[in-house]
């Protein structure tokens, strides 16, 4: 068995701990696109037409 120095451990416990820091951040993500509803084709249209949008002006928009 090889020996392991003092650094070469801590940076292996470094790598490992930014390792489970990024798994976190990840899990956050998936969780937050759970909790947060999801936007649909109606809701775009209904924003739309709150924001006084014509169908001709989104479908310009479009570039249809």
């Amino acid at each position: 068995m090889a020996n392991i120095t003092k650094e070469e451990r801590l940076k292996r416990i470094d790598d490992m701990i930014a390792k489970k820091k990024q798994e976190i951040i990840d899990l956050e993500e998936k969780k937050r696109s759970l909790t947060e509803p999801a936007i649909t084709y109606k809701d775009i249209i209904a924003k739309a037409k709150e924001a006084g949008i014509t169908p001709e002006q989104a479908a310009k928009k479009l570039g249809l």
